[in-house]
C-alpha cells in the first residue's frame, strides 16, 4: 500500500512540475477591489487584476423582484499605481486608467468617476492619507471633467496628507465646539 501511495504521490509532483515548466501559469490575484451596498436593495461591485494581464470586475445588484449580474473580462498593463486598460476601455464606464490612491482604485476617466475600497494587493500604493483616526471622514478626487460649473476654472486638485488632515480636523472640532455654545447662548435668550 505504501508504494502505490508513493507511486501516486510522485506521479502527481511529476505532472504539477511539468505543467509549470510548459508554460502553464497560475492566475495569481495581483488586486482585489470590492464595494457593497446593502439597504432594501443589495449591490456589489468587486474588480480583479490578475498576475497574467487580465481582469474580471463583477457587477451584482439584487432588488426584491429583479436581479442583475454583469460581469467584464479584458487585459490591463500595469505600470507602478496606474492601471492602463487596453485595448479597449473598461465597459463598465468606459475608462482608459484606474488609479490606486489611499486604499481605493479610482476609475478616473469614464463616463463617471468611480471608486473601491482595494481589499488584497501586492501592487504598489500611492499613499498620502492614513484614514485610521478619521473613520467619520470621506476625502474624494476632484474631477474637472465631470463637473459643468462656471467656477471649474478655479479648482484644482490637491492631495491631501495625513498631517494636513489632522489640522483640519482640530479646527473643525474647535468650530463646532464654538458653534455649539453660540447656539446655546441664542436658545438661552429667547
Amino acid at each position: 500500500m505504501k508504494t502505490v501511495t508513493s507511486f501516486f504521490s510522485l506521479l502527481f509532483f511529476i505532472l504539477f512540475v511539468s505543467c509549470n515548466k510548459n508554460g502553464i501559469e497560475r492566475k495569481i490575484p495581483l488586486l482585489v477591489a470590492s464595494q457593497e451596498y446593502n439597504d432594501l436593495n443589495k449591490f456589489k461591485k468587486e474588480f480583479i487584476a490578475y498576475s497574467d494581464s487580465t481582469y474580471i470586475f463583477n457587477e451584482e445588484y439584487r432588488e426584491t423582484n429583479h436581479n442583475k449580474t454583469e460581469r467584464w473580462e479584458g487585459k490591463v498593463e500595469i505600470i507602478n499605481n496606474i492601471i492602463k486598460f487596453t485595448p479597449f476601455t473598461l465597459d463598465y464606464n468606459g475608462s482608459e486608467t484606474a488609479i490606486l490612491k489611499n486604499g481605493f482604485i479610482e476609475f478616473a476617466d469614464g463616463k463617471f468617476p468611480d471608486r473601491m475600497k482595494i481589499v488584497q494587493t501586492s501592487l504598489s500604493i500611492k499613499n498620502n492619507l492614513d484614514l485610521k483616526n478619521f473613520k467619520d471622514y470621506a476625502v474624494f478626487t476632484f474631477y474637472k471633467n465631470h463637473h459643468n460649473s462656471i467656477w471649474k476654472k478655479e479648482v484644482s486638485n490637491y492631495d491631501i496628507n495625513t498631517n494636513e488632515l489632522v489640522k483640519i480636523d482640530s479646527i473643525l472640532k474647535k468650530e463646532f465646539e464654538t458653534n455649539k455654545k453660540l447656539g446655546l447662548i441664542v436658545k438661552n435668550s429667547w
